[in-house]
């Protein structure tokens, strides 16, 4: 695995006039997918610890 770091080559967002965000409310599908993903997460855990006594991880190289 490569890991770089390198740096911010942007402004700071507090010294710019002016701020964009984004707010995502419980029924913005984005929120939705987030929430199912984590829930699967959870429960995938739970069952690799239920019958394997440990949570898999699948190594990317």
């Amino acid at each position: 695995m490569h890991v770089q770091i390198s740096l911010l080559e942007c402004p700071i967002v507090s010294s710019l006039p002016l701020e964009i965000v984004e707010r995502k409310g419980l029924g913005h599908p984005d929120t939705i997918c987030d929430a199912l993903a984590e829930e699967l997460s959870r429960n995938l855990s739970n069952y690799y610890l239920d019958h394997f006594g440990m949570i898999l991880l699948l190594a990317r190289v």
